[in-house]
């Protein structure tokens, strides 16, 4: 290791003499430390955190993986059950008019054919069950260089993060602002219809919405499905077939904001006190437990948004006394606070939403004064920017990509 020692003489006064050798001393003493610094030891203490993250995200995606192919399962074990399930049917249909025809009298020729074609077929079809109904296309897992991206980290706030959106889609009507991502589509209510965009913002396919106002959307992994709440019921849309079906098992009650677990999905009320619903996804949507005052929020509060992530809840509450609105971070096993953070905002607007960021981070977005909050995964405000065009909405789109709805439209960014 090369260390540098100031040991030249220079023809000046001894007044300036100590001065600039005392002065260079140390100029070489930090070059030294700055040296030091940079040994193997320090640099693998330095990026350890990071390789943490990157074990972290294959952990991630192995579990991913294992949870898609157990839906898969599950989709096909129903699709063979169905299939049986209407052979045997058949069977047991031709079973009955044959024994009809024994006890019968006066047998026709026509009738030991009609029944011998029946059974052909048959037995035609159930000798082609595997080549006609047990087919699956599997496709290979692509995956390219932009799931991890190496780089310098930033505030979301910044000018310079946040730059114009590269790609926008204006509104035609007065559509619900509300977005959801599964990583490989965009859900989102336009023009009348619910439509599903890819990461170019270009329709893939639409279905006409007549079940009333959006309040929120969630994605779950668990049913490959979307969830749709409007203010009093809840939808699954299947994002194949665009198909619509309204769950029976969640009440008829005030809702306000869902989110999913990999194994919850949870709904609060739009109410002081809000309650919190937990319901079951797996094999039905059941209700589990209902949350109440005080443990979600206090009697003169409102949860106005709630997202899941990693065992964890964020809520975002507004006290009517205080006239202020909180993040707060739960354990959403026991509801138990992590932290909780009071934002500059001093009234009462359900028009308040929060976003899941990278590394745990959130963006709290404000529609009344276009603002945009930074918030760090231990509950630190990070930053604070202005938003051209009141943000109502916003959500990551893979890694490097968030989407905001405003009141004109939805925009697109890339960070």
């Amino acid at each position: 290791m090369t260390t540098y020692k100031h040991t030249e003489k220079y023809d000046l006064s001894d007044e300036h003499y100590d001065e600039y050798d005392n002065a260079l001393d140390d100029l070489a003493d930090r070059i030294n430390s700055l040296n030091d610094r940079l040994t193997t030891s320090n640099i693998e203490n330095m990026i350890s955190e990071s390789r943490q993250k990157l074990d972290k995200w294959r952990s991630d995606c192995y579990h991913l993986i294992d949870q898609f192919y157990e839906q898969k399962c599950r989709e096909f074990d129903r699709h063979v059950a169905e299939i049986i399930d209407k052979h045997r049917k058949e069977i047991n249909r031709i079973r009955s008019n044959t024994a009809t025809l024994i006890h019968k009298q006066d047998i026709l020729p026509r009738d030991i054919d009609y029944i011998t074609t029946i059974i052909s077929q048959l037995e035609h079809d159930i000798n082609e069950i595997k080549e006609k109904y047990f087919h699956i296309n599997i496709h290979s897992l692509e995956i390219n260089d932009n799931l991890i991206e190496i780089k310098r980290t930033t505030n979301i706030c910044n000018s310079t993060v946040i730059s114009p959106p590269y790609k926008t889609m204006n509104y035609l009507d007065d559509s619900s602002k509300i977005l959801c991502t599964n990583e490989r589509y965009l859900l989102v209510h336009l023009n009348s219809n619910l439509c599903l965009l890819d990461k170019d913002l270009n329709i893939i396919k639409e279905k006409f919405w007549t079940q009333g106002y959006i309040i929120d959307i969630c994605w779950s992994l668990t049913l490959a499905r979307f969830l749709v709440l409007t203010r009093n019921y809840l939808y699954l849309i299947d994002e194949s077939t665009m198909s619509i079906v309204r769950i029976q098992k969640v009440p008829k009650l005030s809702w306000w904001s869902c989110t999913c677990s990999d194994t919850y999905l949870y709904v609060t009320t739009k109410d002081w006190g809000s309650n919190i619903y937990q319901f079951t996804l797996w094999p039905s949507i059941q209700l589990a437990k209902r949350w109440q005052s005080p443990q979600t929020c206090k009697q003169n509060e409102t949860i106005n948004n709630i997202i899941y992530n990693k065992e964890k809840l964020a809520l975002l509450i507004y006290n009517r006394l205080t006239e202020s609105q909180i993040i707060e971070l739960r354990i959403s096993t026991t509801f138990d606070c992590l932290w909780s953070l009071n934002l500059d905002i001093d009234y009462d607007s359900r028009s308040i939403r929060c976003c899941l960021l990278n590394n745990d981070e959130w963006l709290v977005i404000d529609w009344n004064t276009s603002n945009l909050y930074h918030i760090s995964n231990d509950g630190k405000l990070k930053s604070t920017c202005d938003y051209n065009s009141s943000p109502s909405c916003a959500t990551m789109f893979g890694t490097n990509m968030l989407v905001i709805s405003t009141i004109d439209g939805i925009n697109l960014h890339k960070l």
